[in-house]
């Protein structure tokens, strides 16, 4: 009978870790909590004018969003719902909701002549079920307007900063934030109607500047 040897019982306890190790990986692939990642992007606010009954004009606007959604577990888990709360330097709250997939390419080489209704290119699908280790993208930006009271108060963006607050509800009576965007009075500044204004994302400015700063 052949003599083992240290070297037999080190192979042998490599295979069995490398078996072990792959087992853990098909068990947690399969198995894993699924937990939703939203990833929000190229925030941009549309202007839109609104004419007073005493003839003033209120500057407020729509907002745009590009969002994507992971599906980090390996269950099929749903988005019911996603809408802005926004909250102006007053305290006063607003609510967005996504109202349609929008056409901002359109809309940008239009500018001045687009109509808002061409721009449109159908509804959010929401609820929507995201299966397990894939991500789901909106085909463009997702549109968000005026929702319920906020209809007729009105959103002025000249009471910056304004905080933004992005609300998903996925597979839960609650809804939580996800994300939190801040909005200057120099992200609006040359907002017109009619206009768009881009702003980078608030935690990548202050990772920056705080990169800056060390």
């Amino acid at each position: 009978m052949d003599e083992i040897t240290w070297v037999d019982i080190t192979n042998s306890a490599i295979a069995v870790g490398a078996l072990l190790f792959s087992l853990y990986n098909f068990w947690y692939s399969k198995f894993k909590k699924s937990k939703l990642r939203y990833i929000c992007t190229k925030w941009t606010a549309l202007g839109a004018s609104e004419n007073k009954a005493d003839g003033s004009v209120v500057r407020s606007a729509f907002f745009l969003l590009d969002i994507s959604i992971r599906n980090e577990g390996a269950k099929s888990q749903s988005t019911r719902d996603i809408f802005l709360k926004i909250t102006d330097k007053d305290n006063n709250v607003y609510h967005f909701n996504p109202l349609a997939i929008f056409d901002f390419q359109y809309y940008s080489s239009n500018l001045g002549r687009a109509n808002m209704l061409k721009a449109q290119k159908g509804i959010v699908p929401l609820p929507i079920e995201i299966k397990g280790n894939t991500t789901y993208k909106f085909d463009d930006y997702v549109l968000f307007l005026p929702y319920g009271d906020s209809q007729k108060n009105g959103l002025n963006i000249d009471n910056t900063p304004l905080t933004i607050e992005v609300l998903v509800n996925d597979d839960s009576r609650f809804y939580k934030k996800i994300t939190e965007q801040l909005v200057t009075d120099k992200d609006v500044a040359k907002l017109g109607n009619g206009n768009f204004s881009a702003f980078e994302t608030s935690s990548i400015l202050s990772d920056r500047e705080t990169y800056l700063v060390n």
